[in-house]
């Protein structure tokens, strides 16, 4: 289904206190923290994003067109 296939095409992961994110359109992408606070909220490009400076934790992560994700960062 065209649902799945968007959903192929989106990875989200993380690496030595970094989220990563590849597209392969263009999102607007929300970190939330369990909190409720809003730490980033912007309109990134196709490919690959990096999000730095987040502290050790568990974020939600919302891009446009999928579910949110729990992400860990270490």
């Amino acid at each position: 289904s065209a649902a799945s296939d968007v959903y192929k095409r989106q990875k989200i992961w993380t690496a030595d206190g970094t989220i990563f994110i590849h597209t392969s359109s263009p999102q607007q992408i929300q970190v939330v923290n369990l909190a409720g606070s809003t730490l980033f909220y912007r309109n990134i490009p196709v490919g690959d994003t990096r999000l730095n400076g987040l502290a050790a934790g568990v974020y939600i992560v919302h891009l446009s067109r999928e579910m949110p994700r729990k992400i860990i960062v270490r």
